[in-house]
Formats: C-alpha cells, structure tokens, sequence
C-alpha cells in the first residue's frame, strides 16, 4: 500500500497588509514589498505564525523595491557591521526626492527616523528598513532585512560531479538515530571541514541514497550547493520541508538500522560564517551555512552518501496541519491552543550535491547529472574517470 503523500506546513504568515514577490530567487532576484502600514497590527505581540521581520538574502549590489502606503516614517539601519565594504543605501522613486540617494552615516545616523516623502523606495543590501504607521509607540511596525548573499569559495580541486537526490513525498521514515553522529579522527591529522561530531536530532529520519565508488585514493570534498523547492532560510514565505536543514553523510557500509556504524564522514552545518549567513555559488545558486559540507581523505572502494534532515520525521506526518507554536503537549488537534504540532513535506525534495577532488581531472567526455533516489530496474551505473556512480533505492519501509 503506498504511503500517504505529507502535508507541508506553512511558513511564518506575513502580517495583514505586507506581501512580497520573487523571494528566494538569485539571479536577478527583484524583491518587491507592499506594505500598507494602516494594515499592520499594532499589537506588539504577533502571534506565532506571524513575522514582524523579513529577510531577503540578495547580491551585494542587489537592492529590494519597497512599496509603501499609509506609512509615516521608517528607520534604515546597518544589517551587519562586520560587513563594511557595503553601506547602506536608499533612494525614493517618487516624491520629491526621488532618485536621490541616501546612505547611511552620511546623509543621517543610523538611530534618525526619516519622514516617508514618496511611496516607493529602494533598499541595498546589507540594510534593514522598518516603517510605521505613526510615531505612537504601539503603531503598526514592519521591518525588512536585506541580508547580502555573497560568492562562497570553491572547495579545493575540480569539480568532479554535480548530481541530485531525491526524496519522494511518499517516502516514510528508516534510519533510527539514537545520539549525535561522530566519525573517524582525519586522516594523517590533516583537519577536516566538518571533521569530529555531526549534530543530528534523535530519532528516525527519512533517508535518500546514492552510491559513490572511488577508484583512486584522493582528498574529496562533498557540498550540498542547492535544495528544491527553495529552503525557508533562504524564502520566508516558504513552509518548512523536510529538507529545509540538510544534513549529509558518507559510509563505507550503510545500514539504516545502524547509523553509527560505518560512518566515514558527516556534517549538519557548514557554518561558513564569513560575514554573513547566505552564499552564492560558482553555479549561481544561494546556499546558507546550514547546508552541509565535508572534506575527507578517501581510499579506493565503494561508498554510501546519504541525505537526510538534521530533524528527526517523528514531527512529520501525513495528517498533520498548522498550528502555532506555543504550549506543550498539543498534538494538532486544538490548534487555538498553539504547540508545536507535526510539520510535513508533502512534495518531491531534491539536494543538489557537489563533489570536488585533487586527485585529478576527470576524463575528457565531462560528468553527466545521477539522480538519486527510487529506480524501478537495477542501478544505473556511469565511469568518470576514476569514479563510478551508482544510484541506490530509497530506504522506506511501511
């Protein structure tokens, strides 16, 4: 009997009178936001699954486009200090200063609230703008944080193979975890990226699998550079998703009912951390510094990479809805009380994987794309140079 398809939860829910459109994109992202401030609740406490803040990770020369109505002054101030080769900036497209660019500890302080003198302006990165209604203490208050997303290092070496993993919105949970997840010390003392222990939340988790055969000892390094549908860190106004904080490992033997045992290598977060919490890649996808990466001295033979969530799926089930978060011991079923009910995924999830290596170029024909994930025939198999894939069966039992 097939397992019954998750249902997401949604996302913290914007305020009446904000919207927004183009979030999570990178290329061109175009962020625009409408904020009618005579809309906004007064209540200074939301509920939980509202938002005060919004954040929209953007280049460092992207800008957000604000729309404003009913709106009597706002406040623009530095995001990060550590990041001062950006400065915050914004210029009215209407009104009489319009196209008249403002920036901050120039033109004014970041503590100066500024008059609204036209209904829409443009934000830089690295800036958080927060307008209100009134100058009253209780007014309608809104803020949206620009973060800046900036290009992230490749790992040493060439890029080997970009492949996706795939797990089913069908898949049910396997791989029971009874305590964080530790590996082997690093080979030759040489530290590795995510080298020691793997935070990892107890209890099962729905795993996805590929195989990676090596055939020529080296120094490897895996990253997970992308995940679909986009991760709320990186949109806001997505749901929560399985997925939304991967995690990744490599094993020598993989046996999802032992999941200490034959474990090679691991990360939860890559915690990059170099000013900032989103990334760009050479492909121009947006990463944050919670999606894993390891590097890791490797031998000839064949081994399992395994992608799962740093959650555990007991907090996922197919009958589940949104509710807020709040008391304790709420199933779901009273969401007026709030609590933490189930959160599900609900669709097909996949993790972009990189893996990057110095031991050498691949061939001359290049790497095509494995999928991971549930095949109905065998395995499919493909030489890369030194390397061969091979796909593997998802881990689901009933």
């Amino acid at each position: 009997m097939a397992a019954p398809a998750l249902a997401a939860i949604p996302g913290p829910a914007l305020p009446s009178g904000v919207s927004v459109l183009n979030a999570g994109t990178t290329v061109d992202p175009a962020h625009q936001v409408s904020i009618d401030c005579a809309l906004l609740p007064s209540d200074a406490t939301y509920a939980p699954t509202q938002t005060k803040v919004i954040q929209l990770p953007v280049p460092l020369d992207g800008e957000v486009t604000i729309t404003t109505q009913n709106c009597a002054s706002f406040l623009l101030q530095r995001e990060n200090d550590n990041l001062p080769q950006v400065v915050p900036h914004f210029r009215f497209l209407d009104g009489p200063d319009a196209g008249d660019t403002k920036t901050l500890g120039v033109d004014f302080a970041d503590t100066d609230t500024l008059a609204m003198t036209g209904t829409q302006l443009v934000v830089s990165a690295n800036a958080y703008i927060q307008v209100v209604e009134s100058g009253a203490a209780d007014a309608g208050v809104f803020r949206v944080e620009v973060e800046p997303a900036v290009p992230v290092a490749n790992p040493p070496g060439s890029l080997l193979q970009t492949f996706v993993i795939e797990v089913p919105a069908t898949a049910l949970p396997s791989m029971p975890v009874t305590d964080e997840l530790l590996f082997i010390p690093p080979v030759d003392g040489r530290p590795q990226l995510g080298s020691g222990g793997c935070g990892i939340d107890t209890g099962p988790h729905i795993v996805a699998t590929t195989t990676v055969v090596i055939e020529r000892s080296g120094t490897y390094t895996f990253r997970v550079s992308d995940v679909s549908p986009t991760v709320q860190d990186i949109d806001e106004t997505q749901p929560f998703r399985y997925l939304g904080d991967p995690f990744l490992a490599l094993y020598s033997t993989f046996d999802p009912d032992n999941a200490q045992q034959g474990l090679v290598a691991c990360d939860d977060d890559s915690d990059l951390d170099v000013r900032t919490d989103y990334y760009i890649t050479g492909s121009g996808t947006m990463m944050t510094d919670r999606f894993p990466q390891f590097r890791v001295d490797l031998q000839p033979g064949t081994y399992t990479l395994v992608l799962t969530g740093y959650g555990s799926a007991t907090g996922f089930s197919s009958t589940a809805g949104p509710v807020d978060a709040a008391s304790e011991g709420n199933d779901g079923s009273e969401p007026e009380k709030g609590g933490f009910g189930s959160v599900a995924f609900g669709v097909d999830e996949t993790g972009t994987v990189e893996l990057w290596s110095t031991s050498g170029e691949l061939a001359a024909t290049g790497p095509s794309p494995v999928s991971g994930g549930m095949l109905a025939v065998g395995l499919a198999l493909m030489t890369l140079g030194g390397l061969v894939f091979a796909t593997r069966r998802l881990w689901s039992r009933a």
